[in-house]
């Protein structure tokens, strides 16, 4: 008698794609710890910017990016500059 192979469908009746939900350590919930790089969409989200100025910003040099493969990568301690440093100007005018 030979076993009788399930199709995908069988197993997935509802065709539903099924990812895999990664394991994350309990560090990743610790808030003492934060990314020290983000990507430009995260970026732009954290200064309340859209990506074209982001993009701006980098090609004038104010915003320092790091490129890792094909990700672009921004120091989130280079975002905290510009916010302090823009402040510095609002403070002095």
């Amino acid at each position: 008698m030979r076993a009788r192979v399930r199709s995908r469908c069988e197993e997935n009746p509802n065709n539903i794609p099924q990812t895999p939900v990664p394991s994350l350590s309990r560090d990743a919930f610790d808030p003492r710890l934060r990314p020290l790089t983000v990507r430009v969409r995260v970026a732009a989200s954290m200064l309340g910017i859209g990506r074209s100025k982001l993009y701006e910003l980098i090609a004038a040099g104010e915003i320092e990016t790091i490129k890792i493969g094909n990700a672009t990568l921004i120091p989130v301690e280079c975002l905290e500059s510009l916010i302090n440093s823009r402040r510095a100007r609002i403070r002095q005018s």
